[in-house]
């Protein structure tokens, strides 16, 4: 006997294909309801069909003083004028072409933060309506002068002579950058970090020719001991951490600066009034040995390294000389992810630590690289301990 399918039954059946032609229909609006404000905001209403491209400055650039824009144009015969934009906002139009603008740094003192920004163009015709162009050039700034490093570093003297000068050489920022992400990688922790920043890059480039001078192997070899075993042996810090800091701090040249002795140039004052000292003994931070300078900074280090900075080492160099009460409360104004540390950092003592300590790295673990051909790598008085 034959079922009949209830009415209802079959207008069941049919609402699902019903339902699924509605929702095409649906999708498609949005689609053009979308298409249509994308048009609209690129176009504005304007007939025009002008396209432009910025060709210099180029992608990733350093601006450090005046420079022109220079940009190409399609179908400009219906352009009036071309607005410049940083982030968004103008600064410069042209109404003539070629159509050219001076984007000048000392025009944007707060750009200068380590982090790059986007210039844009937009063309507008002869009606006002405005046609925005999607192509973005990201940039960073520079307010400060930039020195060019000269073969002639700051000279600093041991027994009243001076230490012999050498030429850094042609080191490129890829050649930085390569020669820093080795550094890193002696460092434990398993701490990631970026050293591709160009600003860092040429920061540290830049400073690579006052470490650049002949003898820092020579210098250090009769601290060796003294150094792994107050760093390493008694304060479980990372083996490399006491010889790139003194490399970056003195060069390994421990006489007496002003108020600044050893090595690791610390004050009296400093190590006295956070007990830093108290395994001393009758020895001081300028004694021959540097045993006390060794073990104070060393303790120092510790409280900073393991009670500040857990374990970070790149933003303990950074900190160096804060008490760890103050480090504690400079960390507490840095964000969580701190991996990009050249563009956390703003504040110009401790970028300019973090510079030397890399700087001082590098020319130390890679001697040859900088025309210093008696010197041999820093690790080789440490790497036993790594």
């Amino acid at each position: 006997m034959e079922t009949e399918t209830p009415p209802d039954a079959e207008a069941v059946s049919k609402t699902p294909k019903i339902l699924m032609i509605a929702g095409a229909v649906c999708g498609l609006a949005v689609i053009g309801v979308f298409a249509a404000g994308l048009i609209y905001y690129t176009q504005s209403g304007s007939a025009c069909e002008a396209r432009a491209f910025i060709t210099s400055p180029e992608p990733g650039e350093t601006i450090i003083k005046a420079a022109e824009i220079e940009i190409e144009t399609e179908n400009a015969g219906c352009v009036s004028r071309v607005i410049f934009l940083i982030d968004g906002v103008e600064f410069a139009k042209a109404t003539e072409k070629p159509y050219t603008a001076t984007l000048d740094p000392k025009q944007f003192p707060d750009l200068s933060d380590g982090f790059e920004h986007n210039l844009q163009i937009v063309l507008e015709d002869e009606d006002g309506n405005k046609i925005v162009q999607p192509n973005t050039v990201a940039l960073a700034f520079e307010t400060r002068e930039i020195i060019k490093p000269t073969p002639t570093p700051e000279i600093v003297k041991v027994d009243d002579k001076p230490l012999p000068k050498t030429a850094a050489g042609k080191v490129s920022l890829l050649d930085v950058q390569k020669m820093s992400e080795r550094l890193v990688k002696q460092f434990g922790g398993n701490f990631s970090y970026k050293v591709s920043n160009p600003q860092f890059l040429a920061e540290v480039q830049k400073k690579t020719a006052e470490y650049a001078q002949e003898g820092y192997y020579e210098r250090a070899a009769p601290f060796r001991d003294v150094i792994n075993v107050a760093y390493v042996q008694e304060q479980n810090l990372d083996a490399p951490l006491g010889f790139i800091l003194a490399m970056s701090r003195s060069k390994f040249v421990s006489a007496k600066q002003g108020n600044d002795e050893g090595l690791w140039r610390l004050t009296n004052e400093f190590v006295t009034t956070n007990a830093y000292n108290g395994s001393c003994g009758a020895e001081t931070l300028s004694d021959k040995s540097q045993n006390c300078a060794a073990k104070a900074s060393a303790l120092y280090m510790k409280a900073i390294v393991y009670g500040v900075f857990d374990g970070d080492l790149i933003y303990s160099a950074a900190a160096f000389g804060k008490s760890p009460q103050d480090a504690g409360v400079w960390k507490a104004t840095l964000p969580a992810d701190r991996s990009d540390f050249w563009n956390v950092v703003k504040t110009s003592p401790e970028r300019e630590q973090i510079a030397r300590f890399f700087a001082a790295g590098i020319v130390a673990e890679n001697p040859q690289k900088f025309g210093l051909k008696k010197d041999k790598p820093l690790s080789e008085l440490y790497r036993v301990t790594m």
